[in-house]
């Protein structure tokens, strides 16, 4: 593939990931920074 880069059609990314924290409302974690020392379950 290298030096043929121009011979492909580029799609760009297919996949986006996230992170997201779930916590109830009267939950001292706001941030993924507040969750350093901590064991969680994922």
């Amino acid at each position: 593939m290298n030096d043929r880069e121009a011979d492909y059609q580029w799609a760009g990314p297919y996949l986006y990931s996230r992170q997201v924290i779930a916590v109830s409302t009267e939950s001292a974690v706001q941030t993924f920074a507040d969750l350093a020392d901590k064991k969680i379950g994922v």
